[in-house]
């Protein structure tokens, strides 16, 4: 097979079957946040956050139907900067684009905080006493991005054998903690001793909802390598689902046994305090810390030992993610054109992984090297760019019935909204100010298409199209500015009023959302049908030449 026919039309080479995409989804959505973040959102909500982790899966597979519909229709690189560009133009794709790169090109750092602060309980001189990186461990963080992103230059063939194995391998340690904790360490008192099931309510249930997004977002990854993916129209939809059923699975049992294998009085030497299940958050290494209390030394090494590769795998696949998003923007001529260049003979967008390496460290360095500072301020972003989709989806139906859709929503007119209202929850779950600091990244995005559209690059008429999202970020701002005290906000909208109302107000701004789409479709002409056409062809030709 030569080169040539083994590409898509951007240049990407068509070497991903569904296993590997399934890899590369769940390897990232079982990454550093398994090693982690079980204390955060048990920090929380106490033995509660197993509830937390159920609402946020099951909220992410609704919205995951949208984005498997989406994929197998329309597989591109970086896609989901893509969608909203077909159904309501050159703006919203903009917008799309530039709140999934925020979000993406800060996982890269928080990655590699999270493997320099495992590996901190051999190299203590690698973090200081609030478990930020020092100077050497900012060099060992850097080391760490720099050689993920010299893998993914290589190719992306490389990338995938990587991942499968770091994704086959990491379930080793995974069982080890969840067989042994469970036998050896689980004490039911820790389920109702300590202020009960819920000791923070539902608002710290929520708040839990919150802290795992993080978490279950990474299985955007076959998405944002569909354009890479041999038969897309099947396997995106295999790995979507398949990535977000066996995640909430692992996640549950890691969350069950991590609350029920804590020993308070051994764990006081970390600052944590005997029933206060806030102070879990200070824990550097919480799973291995956990055994390492509880007497199960051989088992926490191991553990140590994962937190110190596996992650590894999934940042070496966020890190290609982020050129590929830069690269849909630059296709919308919302980027420079640096980002369109591809190396011929690797099929890697170089420049894009070298300037995307830079940005990364100036995150790091930003940072501090602090693991929550970097993960709240993803899933914020990465939230607004999830609650595209549903709309996108809905105009799509409307304005490009005919476009061949390998996978179909069930009751799309229920679920679509219902994906956008549920994604706007969590938004709204993630406290003010933080809601309000990385909206106000997101305008960035918007001064940035003004610029270009000045500069007579991009058509600011499709701005107009855009007007429901320019208000979708304002709104959900105010109203976490307005909400309950418990989410950050000044008390205005009492506890369960302020969902209600950001439930009744997203329906509304969803609704028109899909008008704009039509609009745009009668304005402007839409390309959906064509651009689909085109993808799908270029998927039957790269399938051709493989079967010859």
């Amino acid at each position: 097979m030569s080169a040539a026919t083994s590409k898509s039309a951007g240049g990407f080479k068509k070497e991903l079957g569904w296993f590997s995409l399934l890899a590369m989804s769940l390897g990232t959505v079982i990454g550093s946040g398994w090693l982690l973040l079980p204390s955060v959102v048990a920090s929380n909500a106490g033995p509660a956050s197993l509830i937390s982790w159920v609402i946020a899966g099951v909220i992410m597979l609704i919205v995951c139907m949208v984005y498997a519909e989406l994929g197998a229709a329309w597989p591109a690189a970086g896609a989901v900067a893509l969608y909203p560009r077909l159904s309501h133009g050159s703006f919203t794709g903009h917008i799309a684009g530039w709140a999934a790169f925020v979000s993406y090109v800060i996982i890269p750092s928080a990655e590699a905080v999270a493997v320099t602060r495992y590996a901190a309980a051999y190299v203590p001189e690698f973090t200081n006493a609030s478990q930020h990186l020092t100077g050497l461990g900012m060099l060992f963080a850097i080391a760490i991005l720099a050689a993920l992103g010299l893998l993914n230059y290589v190719g992306v063939k490389y990338l995938a054998i990587f991942q499968n194995w770091m994704t086959s391998l990491k379930y080793a340690p995974i069982l080890l903690f969840v067989v042994g904790g469970a036998f050896l360490l689980f004490k039911p008192e820790n389920f109702s001793a300590f202020g009960g099931f819920a000791p923070y309510g539902a608002s710290g249930v929520f708040l839990g909802t919150s802290s795992t997004v993080f978490a279950y977002v990474g299985f955007r990854q076959a998405l944002d390598f569909g354009a890479e993916a041999k038969n897309p129209g099947r396997d995106i939809p295999i790995a979507l689902f398949g990535t977000l059923i066996l995640a909430m699975i692992t996640y549950f049992l890691i969350a069950l046994v991590f609350v029920g294998g804590i020993d308070w009085s051994h764990l006081s030497q970390f600052g944590v305090t005997k029933g206060d299940w806030h102070s879990l958050s200070r824990l550097p290494a919480p799973l291995y810390n956990i055994l390492i209390a509880g007497g199960l030394g051989v088992i926490g090494f191991l553990i140590f030992l994962d937190g110190i590769v596996s992650p590894n795998g999934p940042n070496a696949t966020n890190i290609g993610s982020v050129p590929r998003v830069l690269y849909t923007m630059a296709e919308n001529k919302s980027m420079p054109s640096i980002f369109l260049q591809m190396n011929e003979r690797l099929g890697t967008p170089g420049w894009g992984l070298f300037i995307c390496f830079l940005i990364e460290v100036g995150f790091l360095l930003l940072s501090g090297g602090g693991y929550g500072a970097l993960i709240s301020s993803i899933n914020v972003a990465f939230m607004v760019a999830y609650a595209m989709g549903p709309v996108a989806n809905g105009g799509l139906r409307i304005i490009a019935p005919d476009t061949k859709r390998p996978y179909r929503v069930p009751l799309n007119s229920v679920v679509s909204p219902l994906a956008f209202v549920l994604a706007s929850l969590l938004l709204f779950w993630s406290k003010w100010p933080l809601t309000g600091e990385t909206l106000g990244v997101l305008f960035v995005g918007v001064l940035i298409y003004i610029g270009y559209g000045l500069a007579g690059r991009v058509d600011l008429k499709t701005i107009r199209y855009g007007l429901w999202l320019i208000t979708y970020l304002l709104v959900m701002a105010l109203l976490s500015f307005l909400g309950d005290s418990h989410f950050g906000g000044i008390g205005v909208l009492p506890f369960g009023w302020d969902f209600l109302v950001v439930v009744v107000v997203c329906l509304i701004l969803y609704y028109w959302g899909v008008r704009q789409s039509v609009d745009f479709d009668r304005d402007m002409g839409s390309r959906a049908e064509s651009d689909a056409r085109v993808r799908q062809d270029a998927v039957l030709r790269a399938r051709d030449e493989r079967h010859r």
